[in-house]
């Protein structure tokens, strides 16, 4: 047999080594990621957003179920999960249903509208009232200071208030339609009787307004509002027009501006803001986490304009519902790309870390890892329900992510996952899981269609994966030692249009909670293709690729 000479042979080692370690160490000027794509990896309904200082801070009904969540982002699509803002207490009259919060700034307080319901109301949506609660910071707590703030015998929900250029408030609520009534100086009592601001006129709206969000442009009042109902696909947004606050509000056209598509279903339930510099407009609302629509829901933002028109003076267009990558909003700080973080800080990074559905008490660095306590939840199909996914943003172009990992996985799919991450229902997940055996498992799921390749893991539980992208393919491989890397099923492609990379670690069959370690997390250019050894792997030694 032909063998190559002894120098050649040597020169190719180091430049497979040279090549190889390119993965541990970042070339060149570090570019920036300067677009997103919908949706944002935020689990709520129903958004309210209040931007003040260069910091975007969101509200929402949420999983929460005991008040309502405080998130934060400085450039309105990258958010961080930070507390309750406002929990019920023993002594509330709310107690459950907790829904639609709106916030808004009153000289140095800030006042939290929503609706809630008694306990004893049980199922009887009837029970809903307007409460409102104030806070000193917009991170809150806020605390009850009128709930209910009126009750007129009927359910009352969705409210929303404009504080004019006057000063003086103006609150909308619903009731099927949109009723609208001005505000003492306080803002939180109603002045004189509710007057009938937006009604279901339209046939698409079956009966049923609600979300109204009201802002001024020039000398109109606009109203936005969703119908039919936020748990059918058709849901939509649309506008009316009036020249007073309370209306009436009058519709251009009749028809939505922001409806369902293809790939997005149920759009509605709008707040409204700025860029961070304040040159564009943009719609927040949510959408339905799946095509069959309803519970649960998620968070989109999309650009919005007021252009000129020959009947109604101006009229408003939107771009959306998107799913492709675009601009971050304009001056936006737009974030480095994914790096390796070897987790000996001793805080994460977290203008580059975000985490979806973060559970602060059940992670931590500890001892130069990242620790992940595992707990019940999972992204499968329409399941979505996992706590604790880290996720950094990167560029388009190949790239090769990996970690170590240590966990023994023993029962009910525990797992420990290393993911690359364009949404819930389209993604690439490579993991170490319990599934009637210890196993590996690469999944790709499109359009929330998940593809499973599993064999059986033979190497144990402390060991490295790695997941590499070149052009649409992805290929999911695992080691024992970093060096020798066997390839779980054939490479995956996938047509992301854009994605984050990160790490997970889960227990969704049960409830066991067990620490999961995370040796490192590395990201680089990948090696040349090469042809990896494609089986069960098994230990010791097994033949290099």
């Amino acid at each position: 047999m032909h063998r190559p000479p002894l120098l050649l042979t040597c020169l190719a080692l180091v430049l497979t080594n040279c090549l190889t370690s390119a993965v541990h160490a970042q070339r060149g000027p570090v570019p920036r990621v300067d677009t997103f794509a919908n949706p944002l990896d935020v689990q709520a309904a129903d958004p309210h957003v209040l931007f003040e200082d260069g910091v975007y801070y969101m509200y929402a009904t949420s999983r929460a179920g005991v008040g309502f969540v405080v998130w934060t982002s400085r450039d309105l699509v990258r958010w961080q999960r930070r507390r309750l803002a406002f929990r019920k207490t023993e002594q509330s009259w709310g107690q459950r249903d907790f829904w639609a919060p709106c916030v808004i700034k009153d000289g140095s307080r800030y006042l939290m509208y929503y609706n809630a319901q008694p306990e004893w109301a049980g199922e009887d949506a009837s029970a809903h009232r307007i409460c409102v609660a104030e806070a000193s910071s917009p991170l809150g707590p806020f605390t009850d200071i009128a709930a209910p703030m009126f009750d007129t015998g009927r359910m009352a929900i969705d409210a929303h208030v404009l504080i004019d250029n006057d000063g003086r408030g103006y609150l909308y609520y619903v009731i099927g339609s949109v009723m609208g009534v001005a505000l003492d100086d306080t803002l939180t009592k109603i002045v004189g009787d509710p007057v009938l601001s937006l009604s279901p006129t339209q046939p698409w709206e079956e009966n049923w307004t609600e979300g109204p969000y009201v802002l001024r442009h020039d000398d109109k009042y606009v109203m936005f509002y969703s119908s039919p109902g936020y748990n059918l696909p058709q849901y939509a947004v649309a506008y009316g027009i009036a020249d007073s606050p309370l209306g009436p509000f009058v519709k251009p056209y009749g028809a939505p501006v922001l409806t369902q598509s293809q790939l997005v279903s149920g759009p509605g339930h709008n707040g409204i803001t700025v860029s961070p510099d304040g040159t564009e407009m943009f719609i927040v609302y949510h959408t339905h986490q799946q095509p069959s629509a309803g519970d649960p829901r998620q968070i989109a933002v999309d650009r919005m304009r007021f252009v000129d028109d020959p009947v109604f003076g101006f009229r408003i267009e939107i771009d959306g519902p998107t799913t492709l990558a675009q601009k971050l909003p304009s001056g936006a700080p737009a974030p480095s790309p994914a790096i390796t973080d070897e987790f000996d800080r001793p805080r994460l990074d977290r203008s580059r870390w975000t985490i979806v559905s973060e559970d602060g008490s059940t992670w931590k660095l500890r001892n130069g890892k990242l620790v992940i306590t595992t707990q019940p939840g999972n992204v499968w199909g329409e399941k979505y329900d996992l706590r604790n996914l880290f996720l950094q943003p990167t560029r388009p172009g190949d790239f090769e992510i990996i970690t170590k990992t240590d966990f023994k996985v023993r029962q009910g799919y525990d797992q420990v996952s290393l993911v690359v991450w364009q949404d819930h229902n389209n993604y690439i997940r490579l993991s170490n899981v319990y599934a009637g055996g210890r196993r590996w498992q690469a999944v790709r799921e499109l359009g929330g269609k998940p593809v499973l390749n599993e064999i059986p893991n033979t190497i144990g539980d402390d060991v490295w994966m790695k997941i590499t992208r070149r052009g649409r393919t992805y290929s999911c491989e695992v080691s024992v030692d970093g060096e020798t890397w066997w390839l779980i099923g054939p490479p995956l492609a996938a047509d992301f249009t854009e994605v984050q990379v990160g790490l997970w670690a889960g227990s969704p069959g049960n409830g066991r909670r067990a620490d999961a370690e995370f040796e490192f997390f590395r990201v680089g250019v990948p090696a040349p293709l090469a042809t990896p050894t494609l089986g069960t792997p098994s230990v010791p030694n097994v033949p290099p690729r």
